[in-house]
Protein backbone atom coordinates (compact mmCIF):
# COMPACT_ATOMS: atom_id res chain seq x y z
CA UNK A 1 0.00 0.00 0.00
CA UNK A 2 2.70 2.70 0.85
CA UNK A 3 4.31 1.49 -2.54
CA UNK A 4 1.28 2.66 -4.30
CA UNK A 5 0.73 5.81 -2.89
CA UNK A 6 4.34 6.42 -3.43
CA UNK A 7 4.35 5.33 -7.57
CA UNK A 8 1.09 7.42 -7.92
CA UNK A 9 2.43 10.50 -6.25
CA UNK A 10 5.54 9.99 -8.24
CA UNK A 11 3.37 9.78 -11.85
CA UNK A 12 1.14 12.61 -10.94
CA UNK A 13 4.39 15.09 -9.56
CA UNK A 14 2.52 15.82 -6.40
CA UNK A 15 5.80 15.26 -4.70
CA UNK A 16 9.55 16.05 -5.72
CA UNK A 17 11.61 12.89 -5.84
CA UNK A 18 13.21 14.39 -2.31
CA UNK A 19 9.84 14.94 -0.81
CA UNK A 20 8.66 11.59 -1.93
CA UNK A 21 11.58 9.85 -0.63
CA UNK A 22 10.99 11.43 2.81
CA UNK A 23 7.18 10.20 2.95
CA UNK A 24 7.99 6.71 1.68
CA UNK A 25 10.96 6.78 4.68
CA UNK A 26 8.91 7.99 7.61
CA UNK A 27 5.93 5.60 6.72
CA UNK A 28 8.50 2.08 6.36
CA UNK A 29 10.53 3.42 9.45
CA UNK A 30 6.92 3.60 11.33
CA UNK A 31 6.51 0.12 10.79
CA UNK A 32 9.65 -0.87 10.86
CA UNK A 33 10.54 0.92 14.27
CA UNK A 34 8.04 -1.21 16.44
CA UNK A 35 9.32 -4.01 17.49
CA UNK A 36 8.51 -6.69 20.75
CA UNK A 37 10.57 -7.81 23.31
CA UNK A 38 10.35 -10.54 25.53
CA UNK A 39 10.75 -11.64 29.83
CA UNK A 40 11.53 -14.06 31.32
CA UNK A 41 12.48 -14.56 35.38
CA UNK A 42 13.37 -17.98 35.06
CA UNK A 43 17.25 -17.41 32.55
CA UNK A 44 20.00 -16.66 34.87
CA UNK A 45 21.15 -13.85 33.11
CA UNK A 46 19.50 -10.91 31.47
CA UNK A 47 19.64 -10.71 27.77
CA UNK A 48 18.65 -8.30 25.27
CA UNK A 49 15.08 -8.93 25.34
CA UNK A 50 15.54 -10.99 22.14
CA UNK A 51 12.99 -14.29 22.14
CA UNK A 52 16.37 -16.34 22.84
CA UNK A 53 18.11 -13.80 25.04
CA UNK A 54 14.73 -12.37 27.32
CA UNK A 55 15.08 -9.91 30.05
CA UNK A 56 15.14 -11.12 33.18
CA UNK A 57 12.42 -8.16 34.66
CA UNK A 58 9.62 -6.46 33.58
CA UNK A 59 11.16 -3.46 34.36
CA UNK A 60 14.08 -3.87 31.96
CA UNK A 61 11.74 -4.34 29.37
CA UNK A 62 9.09 -1.36 30.37
CA UNK A 63 12.74 0.58 30.24
CA UNK A 64 13.26 -0.50 26.62
CA UNK A 65 9.96 0.15 25.13
CA UNK A 66 9.11 3.26 22.43
CA UNK A 67 5.59 3.91 21.01
CA UNK A 68 4.14 1.09 18.68
CA UNK A 69 6.45 -2.11 21.22
CA UNK A 70 4.77 -5.29 22.32
CA UNK A 71 6.81 -6.66 25.98
CA UNK A 72 5.56 -10.23 25.60
CA UNK A 73 5.98 -12.03 29.43
CA UNK A 74 6.90 -15.44 29.59
CA UNK A 75 5.06 -17.44 32.01
CA UNK A 76 4.02 -21.62 32.47
CA UNK A 77 1.13 -23.68 32.71
CA UNK A 78 0.45 -22.80 36.93
CA UNK A 79 1.51 -19.65 37.16
CA UNK A 80 5.10 -17.83 36.18
CA UNK A 81 6.01 -15.28 39.21
CA UNK A 82 6.86 -11.60 39.17
CA UNK A 83 7.68 -10.02 41.98
CA UNK A 84 7.87 -6.82 40.64
CA UNK A 85 6.35 -3.06 41.43
CA UNK A 86 6.26 -1.91 37.87
CA UNK A 87 6.69 2.07 36.99
CA UNK A 88 5.92 3.36 33.20
CA UNK A 89 8.66 5.52 31.49
CA UNK A 90 7.01 6.15 27.76
CA UNK A 91 3.67 7.05 26.57
CA UNK A 92 2.00 5.72 23.01
CA UNK A 93 0.60 7.60 21.08
CA UNK A 94 -2.99 7.79 19.08
CA UNK A 95 -1.31 5.57 16.09
CA UNK A 96 0.89 3.59 18.26
CA UNK A 97 -0.09 1.93 21.47
CA UNK A 98 2.44 0.42 23.46
CA UNK A 99 1.72 -2.96 24.72
CA UNK A 100 2.57 -5.34 27.71
CA UNK A 101 0.83 -8.47 27.49
CA UNK A 102 1.55 -12.40 28.89
CA UNK A 103 2.96 -14.67 25.85
CA UNK A 104 0.49 -16.51 24.54
CA UNK A 105 -1.47 -19.12 26.21
CA UNK A 106 1.28 -18.66 29.62
CA UNK A 107 0.32 -17.63 32.77
CA UNK A 108 1.69 -15.06 34.17
CA UNK A 109 1.31 -13.77 37.65
CA UNK A 110 2.53 -9.99 38.94
CA UNK A 111 2.40 -9.71 42.76
CA UNK A 112 4.71 -7.80 45.53
CA UNK A 113 5.12 -7.81 48.94
CA UNK A 114 4.11 -3.92 49.24
CA UNK A 115 2.45 -1.07 47.31
CA UNK A 116 0.73 -0.90 44.21
CA UNK A 117 1.89 -3.29 41.52
CA UNK A 118 1.72 -0.08 39.18
CA UNK A 119 0.85 3.92 38.80
CA UNK A 120 0.37 4.01 34.83
CA UNK A 121 0.62 7.76 34.02
CA UNK A 122 1.61 7.74 30.80
CA UNK A 123 -0.73 7.69 27.86
CA UNK A 124 -2.12 4.70 24.78
CA UNK A 125 -1.12 1.78 27.08
CA UNK A 126 -2.89 -1.65 26.64
CA UNK A 127 -2.01 -4.02 29.10
CA UNK A 128 -3.61 -7.77 28.86
CA UNK A 129 -3.58 -11.48 29.81
CA UNK A 130 -2.33 -11.45 33.22
CA UNK A 131 -2.70 -12.23 36.71
CA UNK A 132 -2.26 -9.55 38.94
CA UNK A 133 -2.61 -10.68 42.75
CA UNK A 134 -1.86 -7.82 45.34
CA UNK A 135 -1.75 -10.39 48.03
CA UNK A 136 -4.13 -9.25 50.67
CA UNK A 137 -1.48 -5.57 50.68
CA UNK A 138 -3.50 -2.63 52.13
CA UNK A 139 -2.90 -0.43 48.81
CA UNK A 140 -4.77 -0.29 45.25
CA UNK A 141 -3.53 -2.77 42.97
CA UNK A 142 -3.65 -0.87 39.70
CA UNK A 143 -3.82 2.88 39.93
CA UNK A 144 -4.45 5.20 36.53
CA UNK A 145 -3.08 8.24 36.12
CA UNK A 146 -3.19 8.42 32.19
CA UNK A 147 -5.41 8.50 29.30
CA UNK A 148 -6.01 6.07 26.60
CA UNK A 149 -5.17 2.85 28.26
CA UNK A 150 -7.15 -0.41 27.61
CA UNK A 151 -6.91 -3.14 30.39
CA UNK A 152 -7.76 -6.75 29.03
CA UNK A 153 -8.08 -9.64 29.78
CA UNK A 154 -6.93 -9.79 33.22
CA UNK A 155 -7.33 -11.31 36.80
CA UNK A 156 -7.22 -9.07 39.32
CA UNK A 157 -7.34 -9.86 42.87
CA UNK A 158 -7.04 -10.39 46.56
CA UNK A 159 -6.36 -7.11 47.90
CA UNK A 160 -7.26 -4.63 50.91
CA UNK A 161 -7.96 -1.35 48.84
CA UNK A 162 -9.09 -1.36 45.02
CA UNK A 163 -8.98 -3.35 42.39
CA UNK A 164 -8.56 -0.66 40.02
CA UNK A 165 -8.17 3.09 41.55
CA UNK A 166 -9.33 5.50 38.24
CA UNK A 167 -7.97 8.95 39.60
CA UNK A 168 -6.92 11.55 37.22
CA UNK A 169 -7.41 9.66 33.51
CA UNK A 170 -9.80 9.65 30.90
CA UNK A 171 -10.59 7.03 27.34
CA UNK A 172 -9.89 4.08 29.95
CA UNK A 173 -11.50 0.65 28.67
CA UNK A 174 -11.62 -2.23 31.02
CA UNK A 175 -13.10 -5.24 29.11
CA UNK A 176 -12.98 -9.26 29.36
CA UNK A 177 -11.55 -9.44 32.84
CA UNK A 178 -11.91 -10.81 36.52
CA UNK A 179 -11.79 -8.68 39.12
CA UNK A 180 -12.27 -10.34 42.60
CA UNK A 181 -11.50 -10.56 46.56
CA UNK A 182 -11.01 -6.99 47.51
CA UNK A 183 -11.42 -6.95 51.16
CA UNK A 184 -11.19 -4.69 53.76
CA UNK A 185 -11.83 -6.15 56.97
CA UNK A 186 -10.85 -5.11 60.47
CA UNK A 187 -11.55 -6.62 63.82
CA UNK A 188 -14.48 -7.84 61.88
CA UNK A 189 -15.91 -4.86 60.67
CA UNK A 190 -15.90 -4.42 56.71
CA UNK A 191 -14.12 -1.26 55.48
CA UNK A 192 -14.87 -0.10 51.70
CA UNK A 193 -12.28 -1.50 48.97
CA UNK A 194 -14.01 -1.08 45.70
CA UNK A 195 -13.12 -3.47 42.94
CA UNK A 196 -13.38 -0.63 40.37
CA UNK A 197 -13.37 3.10 41.97
CA UNK A 198 -13.54 6.01 39.46
CA UNK A 199 -12.02 8.66 41.83
CA UNK A 200 -13.88 12.35 40.47
CA UNK A 201 -12.53 14.18 43.85
CA UNK A 202 -9.29 13.84 41.84
CA UNK A 203 -9.62 15.25 38.88
CA UNK A 204 -12.77 17.02 36.94
CA UNK A 205 -11.56 15.82 33.72
CA UNK A 206 -12.38 12.16 34.17
CA UNK A 207 -14.49 11.22 30.75
CA UNK A 208 -15.23 8.57 28.20
CA UNK A 209 -14.80 5.10 30.52
CA UNK A 210 -15.94 1.69 28.86
CA UNK A 211 -15.83 -1.24 31.62
CA UNK A 212 -17.35 -4.17 29.26
CA UNK A 213 -18.06 -8.03 29.44
CA UNK A 214 -16.15 -8.36 33.31
CA UNK A 215 -16.78 -10.51 36.12
CA UNK A 216 -16.62 -8.20 39.43
CA UNK A 217 -16.86 -9.97 42.49
CA UNK A 218 -16.08 -10.41 46.37
CA UNK A 219 -15.54 -6.54 47.44
CA UNK A 220 -16.20 -5.24 50.57
CA UNK A 221 -16.93 -1.60 49.15
CA UNK A 222 -18.79 -1.89 45.80
CA UNK A 223 -18.54 -3.59 42.69
CA UNK A 224 -18.06 -0.35 40.63
CA UNK A 225 -18.39 3.20 42.66
CA UNK A 226 -18.10 6.82 41.10
CA UNK A 227 -17.30 8.55 44.02
CA UNK A 228 -18.02 12.40 44.61
CA UNK A 229 -17.81 14.80 47.63
CA UNK A 230 -20.75 16.24 49.24
CA UNK A 231 -21.41 19.83 47.58
CA UNK A 232 -18.84 18.75 44.44
CA UNK A 233 -20.18 20.83 41.42
CA UNK A 234 -21.79 18.91 38.75
CA UNK A 235 -19.42 19.61 35.81
CA UNK A 236 -17.04 18.12 37.88
CA UNK A 237 -18.86 14.64 37.69
CA UNK A 238 -17.04 11.70 35.58
CA UNK A 239 -19.02 12.07 32.26
CA UNK A 240 -19.95 9.06 29.40
CA UNK A 241 -19.31 6.02 31.10
CA UNK A 242 -20.29 2.63 30.07
CA UNK A 243 -21.07 -0.33 32.09
CA UNK A 244 -22.12 -2.82 29.73
CA UNK A 245 -22.11 -6.83 29.77
CA UNK A 246 -20.96 -7.19 33.24
CA UNK A 247 -21.19 -9.75 35.84
CA UNK A 248 -21.56 -8.56 39.62
CA UNK A 249 -21.94 -11.16 42.60
CA UNK A 250 -21.78 -10.58 45.57
CA UNK A 251 -19.83 -14.05 46.21
CA UNK A 252 -19.59 -14.05 49.94
CA UNK A 253 -21.64 -15.79 52.82
CA UNK A 254 -25.39 -14.47 52.71
CA UNK A 255 -26.07 -12.05 55.53
CA UNK A 256 -22.18 -12.19 56.64
CA UNK A 257 -22.40 -8.02 56.21
CA UNK A 258 -18.96 -8.24 54.57
CA UNK A 259 -19.98 -6.20 51.12
CA UNK A 260 -22.22 -3.57 50.06
CA UNK A 261 -23.35 -2.49 46.76
CA UNK A 262 -23.07 -3.92 43.18
CA UNK A 263 -22.67 0.19 41.46
CA UNK A 264 -22.69 3.38 43.64
CA UNK A 265 -23.04 6.65 41.61
CA UNK A 266 -22.17 9.29 43.12
CA UNK A 267 -20.69 11.67 41.14
CA UNK A 268 -21.98 10.84 37.58
CA UNK A 269 -23.15 12.39 34.28
CA UNK A 270 -24.39 10.65 31.43
CA UNK A 271 -23.61 6.56 32.53
CA UNK A 272 -25.32 3.94 30.74
CA UNK A 273 -25.78 0.57 32.39
CA UNK A 274 -26.31 -1.88 29.92
CA UNK A 275 -27.24 -5.49 29.83
CA UNK A 276 -25.79 -6.62 32.80
CA UNK A 277 -26.40 -9.24 35.59
CA UNK A 278 -26.37 -8.37 39.25
CA UNK A 279 -27.02 -11.12 41.66
CA UNK A 280 -26.79 -12.20 45.59
CA UNK A 281 -26.23 -8.61 47.20
CA UNK A 282 -28.16 -9.31 50.02
CA UNK A 283 -26.62 -7.35 52.59
CA UNK A 284 -27.30 -3.72 51.34
CA UNK A 285 -29.19 -2.24 48.31
CA UNK A 286 -27.74 -3.73 44.47
CA UNK A 287 -27.68 -0.19 43.24
CA UNK A 288 -27.01 3.34 44.36
CA UNK A 289 -27.25 6.58 42.92
CA UNK A 290 -27.43 9.22 45.06
CA UNK A 291 -25.61 13.37 45.23
CA UNK A 292 -27.16 14.91 41.97
CA UNK A 293 -26.17 12.51 39.43
CA UNK A 294 -28.10 12.99 35.88
CA UNK A 295 -28.39 11.21 32.54
CA UNK A 296 -28.24 7.63 34.18
CA UNK A 297 -29.64 4.97 31.69
CA UNK A 298 -30.52 1.61 33.24
CA UNK A 299 -31.32 -0.72 29.95
CA UNK A 300 -31.95 -4.73 29.65
CA UNK A 301 -30.15 -5.32 33.18
CA UNK A 302 -31.08 -8.70 34.88
CA UNK A 303 -31.18 -7.47 39.28
CA UNK A 304 -31.75 -10.80 41.47
CA UNK A 305 -31.70 -11.86 44.98
CA UNK A 306 -30.86 -8.19 46.33
CA UNK A 307 -31.57 -7.15 49.82
CA UNK A 308 -33.38 -4.43 48.53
Amino acid sequence: MIKFLYDILLKKKMLSFAAASFFASVCFSSAVNASDYYVNNAVSVSGDGSLTSPFKTIQEGIDALVPGDILHIRGDSTGQIYNESISFSVSGNASQAVTMRGYENEKVILTGTSGSRFNIREDYWVIENLIIDQANIAADAVRVNGNNITFRNLEIRNGRREGIAIQVASFITIEDSYIHDFMWIDSGTRIDAHCILIETDRSPDITDIKILRNTIERCSGDGIQIFGTTGQDISEYAKNVEIIGNTFIDGTVAQSNLTENALDFKAGDTVLVKDNTMRGYTNSKTVVVQKGCRNITFTGNIISDGDR
